[in-house]
């Protein structure tokens, strides 16, 4: 019994120290198990008998433990080998990343040291040599972004995760913009072991869309603001309250220019033009070319608006001086038409529609002059709309008729002809002669179908005009 005792503590021992070599272990096992049950069965006692069935069922338990324990520890190595090439290709990754992205990984331990410190971050803070040993990298950052500096002192006393944070940093080579993402670690039971995240220079991102915003509101030919930007700083005028002051302005002989010499000197000679409203204004005012051969002055402060007056003579003045374009002399000009508000919480549109009637205004008292609004301008304006667009439907709501005006001989008093004179009666408006409708006709394109209608309703009344114009020679006749 107990060498039987002896020889299962072998096995069970010997078949766990080889589990590493299953077949070593299932050969030792094997042997063992056959050899003590050949050594009880030959003793002849029934209890040895016993003894070496239990045997027979205890050395496939240790053998099966064996195989497990040896599959198990072969699991574990071969996780161990795939973890250790997992890691290998995320360090190379990881190394990869940083040298050819813009981002560049940072962590921290307790006291806020950098544990590792890469070429990338190095390149974006600019860090010298052992410099972060001495300083922990908040104080890295708030010395080269002091705006932010107490922004990332309360981020950290908080301990919550952040990302999009924008930092300013000054460096030798102008300012740069960096964008800052972090979370606080912890271990498994709760102890605070740093800070990790991820560091990005944005620099030529925010440069470019500060790019588009500029092309997106200044005139690219003449770098002047452009109308949207006009608009919004009109717009921003009117919520202050204060006073406004919008001077429109037009050139007068810029289209025979542009007929006679081409679009590049037409070009050149907007950049001169350009270049001399900068020179009439301060920096309290915005220029602006609102299209073609149209610019626009916005003033909002108070000294700047009372002087609208001077300014708008100065503008005239400076725009009628010849200019030199290519050995060629070209005298342009401008009128002028301005309106101004003092805080009366106009509309953006009410502006710039009271300007724009001023300046049409100074073009129709001669150009090279300058008008101010007032409201009898606003009701011509409105009264030539009126006419204008009742125009388009005089003719088929019948209210425009023909006035004949014989021609008498003298000599004889015998009628000899006669004209057709178009009148207007309005609905509104009342009768409205032809020296006001007629050439508002012809600019708005009406006077063709005024024409055509005359020629076809006179032509349709020979024979009542015949009577009435027979009469009439007749009465002069017996008075003569």
């Amino acid at each position: 019994m107990a060498f039987a005792t002896i020889v299962t503590g072998m096995i069970s021992a010997g078949s766990f120290v080889l589990s590493p070599l299953p077949y070593a272990s299932i050969c030792y096992t094997l042997i063992y198990s056959f050899a003590a049950v050949g050594a009880l069965w030959l003793t002849g006692h029934l209890a040895s008998l016993g003894v070496a069935l239990l045997v027979c069922i205890y050395s496939p338990m240790v053998l099966v433990g064996s195989l497990s324990a040896w599959r198990k520890s072969t699991d574990l190595i071969a996780a161990n080998a795939r973890s250790e090439r997992q890691e290998q290709a995320l360090a190379v990754l990881l190394q990869d990343f940083e040298h050819n992205a813009g981002d560049a990984l940072w962590e921290t331990d307790i006291v806020g040291k950098l544990n590792h410190v890469s070429n990338r971050l190095t390149d974006v803070l600019g860090l010298k040599q052992n410099e972060d040993n001495q300083h922990s990298f908040q104080a890295l950052l708030a010395e080269r972004c002091p705006d932010d500096a107490e922004r990332l002192q309360i981020l950290s006393a908080e301990g919550q995760p952040f990302r999009d944070m924008r930092l300013t940093m000054t460096t030798p080579k102008g300012v740069a913009y960096l964008v800052m993402a972090g979370k606080s670690l912890y271990s498994a039971t709760g102890i605070f072991l740093g800070w990790r995240g991820v560091l990005t220079d944005v620099t030529e991102k925010v440069r470019s869309e500060q790019k588009l915003r500029d092309l997106a509101h200044t005139d690219s030919l003449t770098a002047l603001s452009n109308r949207f930007h006009l608009r919004q700083a009109l717009n921003k005028a009117i919520e202050q309250n204060g006073p406004i002051a919008l001077l429109c302005i037009d050139l007068d002989r810029f289209k025979a220019v542009n007929d006679n010499y081409g679009h590049s000197v037409g070009d050149s000679i907007l950049r001169v033009i350009a270049q001399r409203l900068r020179s009439c204004v301060d920096q309290q005012a915005l220029i602006a070319r609102m299209g073609g051969d149209e610019f626009a002055i916005l003033l909002w402060s108070q000294a700047a608006v009372k002087k609208v007056d001077e300014l708008a003579h100065n503008v005239v003045d400076t725009l009628c001086e010849p200019i030199m374009i290519s050995e060629r002399q070209f005298r342009v000009g401008a009128s002028v038409g301005y309106t101004v508000s003092s805080g009366s919480h106009p509309s953006l549109d009410d502006l710039l529609i009271q300007a724009d009637i001023a300046m049409y205004a100074a073009k129709e008292s001669g150009r090279g002059r300058w008008v101010a609004y007032s409201p009898q301008l606003g009701e011509v304006s409105r009264r030539r709309l009126s006419i204008e667009n009742g125009l388009r439907s005089a003719i088929d709501n019948n209210e425009i008729s023909l006035h004949w005006q014989p021609k008498v001989d003298l000599q004889t008093w015998q009628v000899v002809g006669v004209e057709a004179l178009m009148r207007w009666h309005h609905p509104e408006l009342g009768h409205i002669g032809p020296i006001e409708f007629i050439p508002i006709a012809e600019q708005c394109g009406m006077i063709d179908k005024l024409g055509r209608w005359a020629l076809s309703e006179a032509c349709r009344e020979p024979p009542r005009v015949s009577r009435r114009l027979f009469g009439l020679s007749q009465a002069a006749t017996l008075e003569a």
